[in-house]
């Protein structure tokens, strides 16, 4: 009996876990708050700078793509998303850089965000 019950709490806590994994932070900024700080930043910049300015403006996301590449995706207070573009200088296998940064609604790109140039 006493097994039983260990089993069944460990399968609960499972189960608690995996349905954690599955959900996606909605953030406290909208699409033009969003717009309005990614255009602060410039092309070239480090992904883990980028990553500690929207943390401290309460953005939380996820980068899905390798180690040379990827896509920062940040879900908005009104539903939209915010793009964020990575990959590494050619010929490099370090940090990955921003190229580019845009504001999705319902799959389909909305606006392309302009970002500085480097400097």
């Amino acid at each position: 009996m006493r097994s039983t019950k260990s089993v069944i709490a460990v399968a609960l806590v499972a189960l608690a876990l995996c349905g954690a994994a599955q959900t996606f932070v909605t953030n406290k900024l909208d699409s033009a708050q969003a717009a309005k700080l990614a255009s602060g930043f410039s092309v070239g910049t480090s992904e883990w700078a980028i990553y500690s300015v929207l943390w401290t403006n309460g953005l939380a996301g996820m980068t899905v793509g390798n180690t040379f590449s990827g896509t920062a995706v940040y879900q908005l207070r009104d539903g939209c998303l915010l793009k964020l573009e990575l990959s590494v200088e050619p010929g490099t296998m370090t940090n990955r850089l921003l190229r580019s940064a845009s504001i999705s609604s319902n799959g389909v790109k909305a606006t392309s965000i302009a970002l500085k140039k480097r400097h």
